[in-house]
Parts: C-alpha cells; structure tokens; sequence
C-alpha cells in the first residue's frame, strides 16, 4: 500500500495546567478534570519538534485530539517503519484499533501514553558512479551511470530504498508517478557514498511525489531548472505536488547537503512547492536567479532550516537568500540556526517574506540590496525571538528590516545595518504605512542612515518596550537618530538613548507631520545628540509624554545627557503638540549629593556657552533652551497651558531653563 504523507502546518498543543489524580475510565465530576496524552517516539526520533523528546496534550475529559502525523512530527527511525501507535512500548505488531493509527482521532477519558510501533526494515540498495554503466544491474561492483537508472527499480511501498552515489554524475533524475503509475516506496534515501564534495549530482533533482526523501552527504550543481509556466524553476532542487495525488507533496531531509551555482529564474537553488523541507548542515551557495528567490524559493510549503548556511546567492528582483511566496496556503519558514549572509538583491537581499517567517536563532548579515531591505522585506508575518539581523545594507532604505505587514520583536539585534544613500532613512527598521510592529524585546542598535530614522523611520503603528540605542544620522538637515515618526509611535517602558545627529534635529526622535502621534510613559530619553532638539524634536504632530523623564539620568553610578549643540537639549517644539502630564525634562546644572556632599553636573544641556545663574538655591547654566526650545504650537502641563516666554523661569513641574524665540 502506498504510504502517503500529508503536509500540514505543525500545530502542537503545549500543555499549560494539569490537575489528575487517577486514570479511571468513570464519569463523575468529569467536566472539571484534565487529561493528558503524551506520543513517546519510543526509540525514534522528532525533527520537527526544536529537540523536544516527545509531544503533550492537555485534554478534558471526553473531548477528542487528533493525533499530529508522522510527517508532522519528523518522526523516523533509521532502518524501521512507523506503524502507528500503542499503549505498550514492547509492542512491535501493528495494532487494529483504528484509534491508534497515524493522525488518528482519539476521545480522552484519561491519562494515555502511546509508544510509536516500529517495524524493521531491511533497505534495498542501488549504487551509481561516474565510471559505471547504465547496462548494469546496480550492486556496489556493477553501478548504474545514471541515477534516473537506478530509481527505475522503485516498486515496492512497503520498502526502503538507498542510492549510493560515487564520484560526479552529470543527470537530472525525476521522483515522480502519474495517474496510472505511483511510485511506490516507504521511503528513498540518497547518499554520498564518501561523504565528500566529490560525489556530487550536476543537474536539476525533481521530485513530485509523496514520499520521504533524504538527501544526504552530497553536492547538488549547476542545474537549470524544470519548466513550470514558461519560466525555469528549481535549477538544483525542484519540489512540487503529486500528480497522482495531487493534495500531497514530498517530506524531504537534506543533512550534510551542498547545493551550488545553480541558475534558473525562480528559485535558483531550491524552488518548493507545498513540500516540507528539513535542513541541517547544509550550504546553498553561489545561485543565481533571473527573478525572485536567488538561494531557495518557497511556494506554500514549510522550510524548517538548522545550523545551515545560505550564502552568496543573487536575485534580479526579490530575495537574494530565500523569497517566501504568498498564496492561499503561504509558506512557512523556521530558521533556527545557520546564517543568511552575503546575498544580493533588489529588494529583500537576505529574506524576502511574504508568508510566514520566524527567526529563533542565527543571523541574518551582511546582504545588499541595490534598493531597499537588505536583510529582511517583510509583507507577511515576520518574528524575531532570537538571532540578529546585523550589518546589512541597502542602498535607499531599511538597511535592517523593511515591514509592511505584522513584525513582531521579542528578542536578538537588529544591528550595524545602514543605508548607503544621501537621501536614505531607516538604518534599522523601515515600518511602512501599512505595517504593524510591535518591539517588546532585543534591541534596534548601531545602525546607520543619511537623512532620517536611523534606528527605525515609522509611517505605520509602531509600539516599543525595548531599546533603541547608538544609532547615527550622517546627512546634514537629517531628522530622528533613533526614531524618525510620521505616524503613530508609542513607548512603554522602553529607552531611546546614545542616538545622534551632529547638524539635524532630533537626536533621540524626531516626531514630523500632522499625523504623527509619539507617546511615550515610562521610560528614559537619554544621552541623544543633535544640532536642535537633542532629546525629541517635534514639528507639526503631537507628542505625549507621561511618568517620563528626559533628562540627564544617574544609571548604575554614571551621569548621562541629551546634547543640542544650538537650542533645545531637552525638546525642539517647532511647532504642533507637546503635552507632559508626569515625569520632568531637567536643564543642565551642577549638583550637590547630600549623602556624600559631592559635586556633579546632569540635565539636558543646549549651546556652546552655559551661563550661570547663582541665584538659584540650585545652580542651573543658562545655555540656548537646556531643556525646552519652543518656536511655535502648544505646550501643555497637565492641564494648563502655557504660552509665554520661560527664558527666565525657574523650575515648573520639572520643567526648566525654556526660551522661546521672539516673534
């Protein structure tokens, strides 16, 4: 019977609360208790897990679960089929309850382990070398010439079957059946037979069929792609559905795999559609693509990628490492390990997204976009929970991230990215119009732009409870070091701080437009450097701050500042809203400790020459608006709003040292 794998998105229920003390089979107080059923791979293992030994679900009683399948699970065992489920580890027959078959539907009444059934399996071997004949029968001492040959002998569903592969074979073999002929297997296997560089395929592997297929030990090269809708896909791998059953595509391991200057227009190394592809230690190098996806190209399948390496690759237009299409079933990628590094692109030189992407370890470094998003172009669902983006560059724009969808930050770096141009924003992060980002995490760091945003340049809605910190403005008249808003921005406990623009405005955020909205509760501006407005610049939009300081602070023992080498250390209001209802913006002055009786110096600090003002019982320096530079628009205390000239004032709910320009 032909084993036939489905591809479905990994769901796994974690269980988060479990109350049982018994494991009958009663009903009483039923609708209170929680079961739990636990698949044990008994022996095996589960790829797809992340290292995990074996998967839970929490249940009540009388509710079904669906067991996850094989294919789901990765679950294999070298030299043994999976036969399905058992209440008993020892148990090695293929059980007849329907209950316990793969994916099976199971109604709960109490806790239940089940052990995955294995049985043996002897391995069918086929070998082919560069120096063998076409016209053998296959075996170690009379190998085939081709592997197209040698998979000819595929017959057998109940069997596994290994393809030895010595020296260079130049083929373009096909795994494929048809609606009158399947290809029969439990599962292929094709092997490097010295697991060097030296056995290697040179052509285009094509596989349209729902089985598992390894790859291991073994080059894949300078392939040209299979013909799909007049444009050549796949130049080293092609992976597509079954025509035989055509909801169903392959499962493919790839471990110790090198793939190579391939060439095609999509997809230049791999192009999959709707299979499920594993990689470990594996390298995609040096392809090529006319269009989109210059190492990998994924059409609605699932990429699960560990300690991998994607590099060098190049794309005409999109996605110089991968480009993740979407579709009514998106692609879905998990990159855990491994590096995206040194990909070309227009747009999107590292990853370009348009499904669902999650990065939970690596890096993504070091790709050049000739246009914009040189690590990542995200119109998808892009997430960050560890790894870095770092040291990417774009020649207009996002030299880190460009996010026109859903961007969710909770952990790594995106780092000492830039954009190259006089005119280009957003070093770090780009969040357009219509993206959505949410930064609860990691840190926005070190990058680097011309003419605005440095760290991030926001047209959409962007929330942050992070750290945006040492980012640098370069162009002259440049706007917002750390963050460059037009729209809508809001910070909760987060800090923006170490930014800086030595001729432009704004040094921490430069808040432009009548509809922009910068909030900001709980939390530092802090040590950011511009011409004006070293702490927050503000022109036409509202800024609202609460339970917030801007202000020179004393962290971990150290003093630290907003700068504006001309006016406003604190605040630039040029004109718009400002509203503070907490919190204190101070102006440069001297201090004294009353624990220790030292001297010290904190506040925002404006202009070249500081004047004393001894009068005061603390002496405050008088310099261009240390902390408040108001030209025009409102500024709002709390309730009262006030409209004079503070060049003379004192302090006002932490507000101190203002000047306003005559009119």
């Amino acid at each position: 019977m032909l084993k036939k794998l489905s591809i479905l998105f990994i769901f796994i229920i974690s269980l988060s609360s479990f109350s049982c003390v018994n494991n009958d089979d009663d009903d009483d107080n039923s609708g209170s208790r929680t079961f739990k059923v636990i698949l044990n791979p008994n022996g095996g293992s589960m790829s797809n897990m992340g290292g995990e030994s074996s998967v839970s679900y929490s249940v009540k009683y009388g509710e079904t679960v669906t067991l996850a399948k094989s294919s789901e699970l990765g679950l294999s065992r070298e030299s043994y089929n999976f036969k399905g489920w058992s209440k008993s580890a020892a148990d090695s027959q293929y059980t007849t309850n329907e209950d316990f078959k793969d994916g099976a539907e199971i109604i709960v009444r109490s806790n239940l382990t089940l052990y995955a059934i294995w049985s043996p399996v002897d391995p069918i071997y086929y070998y082919v070398s560069s120096s063998g004949s076409d016209s053998n029968d296959g075996t170690e001492n009379s190998p085939y010439k081709t592997l197209t040959r040698a998979i000819k002998n595929i017959d057998d569903s109940n069997k596994d079957y290994i393809f030895f592969i010595s020296g260079n074979i130049e083929d373009s073999p096909e795994f494929k059946d048809s609606y009158s002929t399947p290809l029969y297997a439990n599962s292929i296997t094709i092997k490097g037979k010295t697991s060097s560089s030296a056995d290697s395929i040179s052509g285009t592997i094509s596989v349209s069929v729902p089985n598992t297929l390894t790859i291991q030990n073994l080059t894949i090269k300078e392939g040209a792609g299979v013909t799909l809708q007049e444009h050549k896909n796949g130049g080293c791998l092609f992976v597509a559905k079954s025509a035989f059953y055509d909801d169903e595509s392959a499962t493919i391991y790839l471990k110790n795999v090198l793939i190579k200057s391939g060439k095609a227009d999509y997809g230049a190394g791999i192009y999959n559609s709707f299979g499920c592809l594993t990689f470990s230690d594996c390298q995609i190098i040096s392809n090529a693509a006319n269009y989109s996806g210059g190492g990998i190209y994924n059409d609605s399948g699932i990429l699960i990628i560990s300690n991998s390496k994607v590099s060098e690759n190049s794309a005409q237009n999109d996605g110089g490492g991968i480009f993740n299409k979407s579709s009514a079933a998106s692609g879905t990628i998990y990159f855990k390990s491994g590096s995206f590094s040194e990909n070309t692109a227009s747009t999107g030189a590292g990853v370009f997204n348009a499904g669902t992407f999650n990065l939970t370890g690596g890096e993504i470094s070091n790709n050049t976009a000739s246009n914009y998003a040189g690590g990542i172009c995200n119109s998808g669902t892009l997430t960050v929970e560890s790894g870095s983006v770092r040291g990417n560059s774009a020649a207009n724009s996002a030299g880190g991230i460009y996010n026109s969808g859903s961007l969710t930050v909770s952990g790594g770096a995106v780092s000492e990215n830039e954009v190259s141009s006089a005119s280009g924003f957003g070093g770090g992060v780009v969040n357009s119009a219509e993206g959505s980002a949410v930064v609860n995490g990691g840190k926005i760091s070190e990058n680097s732009a011309a003419l605005k945003g440095a760290g991030v340049y926001n047209a959409g809605t962007f929330s942050l409870s992070s750290d945006i910190k040492g980012n640098t403005l370069s162009g002259s008249d440049s706007f917002g070091a750390g963050v460059y808003n037009e729209k809508k921005f809001t910070v909760t406990n987060g800090e923006i701080s170490g930014n800086k623009t030595e001729s432009g405005f704004g040094g921490g955020v430069a808040n432009v437009g009548e509809n922009a909205v910068f909030t900001f509760s709980y939390g530092f501006l802090k040590k950011n450097e511009a011409k004006n407005g070293g702490g927050l610049y503000n022109e036409g939009g509202k800024s609202l701050m609460s339970s917030m300081t801007i202000v020179s602070a004393t962290v971990s023992g150290q003093v630290t500042e907003n700068i504006a080498s001309e006016h406003g250390g604190g605040v630039y209001l040029k004109s718009g809203d400002f509203t503070i209802s907490a919190g204190a913006i101070d102006s440069y002055g001297k201090r004294v400790d009353v624990n220790t009786g030292s001297e010290y110096y904190q506040g925002n600090k404006a202009g070249e020459n500081q004047q004393t003002d001894s009068g005061s019982s603390v002496e405050i320096y008088r310099g261009s608006g240390n902390a408040w530079y108001k030209v025009s628009g409102t500024f709002t205390n709390g309730s009262a709003e006030e409209t004079g000239n503070y060049s003379d004032a004192d302090v006002v709910i932490g507000l101190s040292d203002w000047v306003k320009l005559s009119d």
